[in-house]
């Protein structure tokens, strides 16, 4: 059975599908105000799922995306990690779940075919399948660079999406998710994030840049030897996942003086908790391990196991 995640030689387990889902969403730019977006949209009572449902709330709300022209009303994505398959066997799995999607809602109207698009997205180019669908008689043609759109009679519209063949400078977002990035791409795509002023967008790029930094961590101790710039800059866009660390160490120290029943106890196990976040926060800053930053900001234990690793004495 495959899954959404993918494995490397180093052992490391990759969470792919809900970065993907985050970086379409950013790819929409503007475009997403326009969209409801579902990730592992439930098909029905049984235990199959859509890995992305986007649902257009105006028919005629203009996408300028690439990705987003062939959208319709409603629209189902799937994603295969870098390594999938992607045979004919995926090609109809989806169809499959599009149709399911349609037999299964509840409205007074029946949604018509023309109202549903697929979209397949995968890092590199299917060839066999495209060449089964020729063979088949679709319709096959490359309407933008690493976007191949397949259509025939009484099938839902579809395009494949070759994300290695994609201009990365239209799609940051879905470019970014591989491993190998660059160096370059990278400060690029922290560049992008740093300039992204809405909440809900930051909330998709944290997905993403968590993504990118677990399948790049040798690229991201490189960015450290750049200087203070850009470990400031890493440091700004974790600020949510940090300044959530710091209230947790200071509920905990504010917890720990409480046990002792004492205003002094209080205060030096706040001031404990707030010195060890910063600690542990400036040692793996200075050690480049910034993949950790994430995980430490929500794990306690993994705070204080750091901070005995890297010899904090309170």
């Amino acid at each position: 059975m495959e899954t959404n995640i993918e494995t490397y030689d180093t052992g490391l387990i990759l969470q792919w599908h809900p970065a993907a889902c985050s970086a379409v969403q950013l790819e929409m730019g503007e475009g997403l105000r326009n969209l409801a977006c579902e990730p592992e949209h439930n098909l029905s009572r049984m235990p199959l799922r859509i890995d992305l449902l986007v649902v257009k709330d105006k028919d005629d709300a203009e996408i300028r995306n690439e990705i987003g022209k062939l959208f319709s009303r409603y629209n189902v994505m799937e994603f295969k990690s870098p390594d999938a398959s992607c045979s004919s066997d995926v090609y109809y799995k989806t169809v499959g779940y599009a149709c399911l999607y349609k037999a299964d809602r509840v409205t007074e109207k029946e949604i018509p075919i023309e109202d549903i698009t697929i979209s397949i997205i995968r890092k590199r180019k299917p060839v066999k399948l495209l060449k089964y669908l020729r063979k088949m008689e679709f319709e096959v043609k490359e309407a933008y660079p690493g976007i191949y759109y397949v259509k025939k009679k009484g099938l839902f519209d579809t395009q494949l999406i070759v994300t290695n063949e994609l201009d990365p400078q239209k799609h940051p977002w879905i470019t970014s998710l591989t491993k190998g990035l660059g160096m370059d791409a990278i400060r690029r795509l922290l560049k992008k994030i740093d300039s992204l002023d809405s909440h809900e967008m930051k909330k998709y790029a944290d997905s993403v840049l968590n993504f990118v930094m677990e399948a790049n961590p040798e690229e991201f101790r490189e960015l450290k030897k750049e200087g203070r710039n850009m470990c400031e800059a890493l440091l700004r866009l974790m600020k949510p996942e940090l300044d959530e660390a710091k209230e947790k160490a200071e509920a905990e120290g504010r917890a720990a003086g409480m046990s002792a029943g004492l205003a002094e106890g209080r205060a030096e196990g706040r001031t404990t908790g707030i010195r060890m976040t910063q600690f542990v926060i400036k040692k793996l800053v200075d050690s480049g391990r910034f993949e950790e930053l994430k995980m430490a900001a929500e794990d306690e234990m993994l705070l204080r196991k750091l901070a005995e690793e890297f010899g904090f004495s309170e």
